[in-house]
């Protein structure tokens, strides 16, 4: 049983690197998209102070030329924005199915744990189980010998565990939560 929980950790510790490397992903392309976006504003707002300047009459002769090749440059970078945009949208997706993988892998490591301490608690619990049936015969045994009431009875409680245990066993009656 330890071989599943050491595996069911290993996918843990796997989904947690994809999920980082994904994470990682997604701030690369948000840096990526943003150097687009800077560079497009950049050149934004020279087309408008150029424009600004051409209103004033306080442009020269090359500013027609220099408003062409910012218009173009600006057209030219519009795909750069949408892929870049497009590439956040991506990895997102990518970091939002690793952040799934991860939580389902961290489900499955703890029904893993949940199994293995059922598994040994049960191993416990039916080595003291033999102890109590083997202790009880004998006590029953002195008891009659000796006669009167019993001298030891199992606590209220422990009869309830056992009873409702029983029930919940053969299906007439729902687990406790």
């Amino acid at each position: 049983m330890i071989v599943n929980i050491e595996a069911a950790a290993r996918r843990v510790a796997e989904a947690k690197h994809r999920q980082a490397e994904a994470d990682s992903a997604v701030e690369a392309a948000k840096v990526a998209a943003a150097a687009v976006e800077t560079r497009v504003s950049t050149l934004q707002a020279e087309r408008a102070a150029l424009v600004a300047a051409a209103r004033t009459g306080d442009a020269d002769g090359a500013a027609g030329l220099r408003l062409a090749c910012l218009d173009a440059d600006i057209g030219d970078l519009a795909p750069l924005t949408a892929d870049a945009k497009a590439g956040i949208q991506r990895a997102a997706a990518a970091a939002a199915e690793a952040s799934q993988a991860t939580a389902a892998a961290e489900r499955d490591f703890s029904l893993e744990k949940d199994r293995e301490t059922e598994a040994m608690l049960i191993e416990r619990v039916e080595t003291l189980a033999g102890m109590l049936s083997t202790g009880l015969t004998e006590l029953k045994a002195v008891q009659r010998r000796r006669g009167g009431r019993p001298s030891w009875a199992p606590s209220k409680e422990l009869v309830s565990a056992l009873t409702s245990l029983r029930l919940v066993a053969d299906g007439r009656a729902l687990a406790a939560a």
